[in-house]
């Protein structure tokens, strides 16, 4: 029950953060948050912990939770490590899924309005890890998106590059795919103020909690399954 309890918690302090309602570099207070909730302190020390370890927050003894800003070069890393992953993704979306499947992610690529092109930038995204046909993948590049999105680093829309994805995952090009992603991604990565702010699009966060649930309900199942898998005899090696 706590740990529930803890999970709402944390996900109610993850999008007020997301949405900007918690500023950047602003404290939040442990026995502040718990009265706002009306609950002891264990699950919001819980929540806050975990937001700390996801990097969302930053701990100061006697003084509280400060709401982190990740630097251009924080931003950086975690783009070299999104860069891999995604060509991951193109690997084996080129291995697994059909043209249907591929042309599918055409739904992302309109560019009307800001909000719009930056929510579709991301579930574009997600959506090739998905087609990928590895659980596990979904669920990494969810928080490094998460977190890019989080320091708000796209401000133009660049959807264009993503038929030029497509295009190439059509014809089984998977260099022609490599490039055109490392193109979408550096140009993501270059254009992350020197600061770095927290004010992400509200309507990306939707969707992507909503992508996020149903991701994670994937990754429990797959590690369920591994828990339960016992072989029934010694491997020779």
């Amino acid at each position: 029950m706590e740990r529930r309890l803890s999970t709402q918690i944390y996900n109610t302090i993850r999008e007020r953060i997301d949405q900007g309602v918690y500023g950047p570099r602003s404290f939040l207070n442990e026995g502040q948050l718990a009265s706002d909730f009306g609950v002891s302190r264990a699950p919001v020390r819980d929540a806050l912990h975990l937001l700390c370890g996801q990097g969302y927050l930053i701990s100061y003894p006697r003084k509280g939770y400060m709401v982190n800003v990740f630097s251009t070069k924080e931003v950086n890393y975690m783009q070299q490590i999104r860069r891999h992953l995604e060509r991951l993704s193109l690997q084996l979306v080129i291995q697994n899924a059909t043209d249907g499947e591929i042309c599918s992610l055409r739904q992302f690529t309109q560019t009307s309005g800001a909000d719009l092109a930056e929510t579709n930038h991301n579930l574009f995204h997600m959506r090739l890890a998905e087609l990928s046909g590895n659980p596990y993948l979904p669920a990494v590049l969810k928080d490094l998106l998460g977190k890019v999105c989080f320091a708000a680093i796209r401000r133009e829309s660049d959807l264009g590059r993503h038929e030029a994805i497509i295009e190439a995952l059509l014809a089984r090009d998977l260099p022609a795919a490599e490039a055109a992603l490392d193109q979408d991604v550096y140009l993501t990565g270059i254009n992350c103020p020197s600061g770095g702010h927290p004010l992400g699009t509200a309507a990306f966060f939707r969707a992507l909690l909503n992508i996020s649930l149903e991701y994670d309900c994937v990754l429990q199942d797959t590690k369920r399954e591994t828990r339960a898998w016992k072989p029934r005899r010694p491997v020779a090696f």
